[in-house]
């Protein structure tokens, strides 16, 4: 989590995608924090085992653990795709 807040802050990223439990932060605590800077346009999508438990938080989007290429591919194209 630390290490891709600081990848994230310094580098030029389109999209990020985040496990909800990992080590040291939350992805949760992941999306708060890059929300809170000048990175804060970056479409953030969580995974989670449990998605129902993040509807109304801090993502974009959340898919459910595991979710097929195609769900995920879609989930992408939603926020990278050019608007009309």
């Amino acid at each position: 989590g630390e290490d891709g807040i600081v990848k994230i802050l310094s580098g030029d990223y389109s999209l990020v995608i985040t496990d909800i439990q990992m080590p040291g932060i939350q992805g949760t605590e992941l999306v708060a924090r890059i929300k809170e800077t000048e990175k804060w346009y970056i479409p953030v999508i969580g995974m989670s085992g449990t998605p129902w438990r993040l509807n109304g938080g801090p993502f974009d989007a959340v898919l459910s653990k595991p979710c097929s290429l195609n769900t995920l591919f879609a989930s992408i194209e939603q926020f990278l795709s050019p608007s009309p």
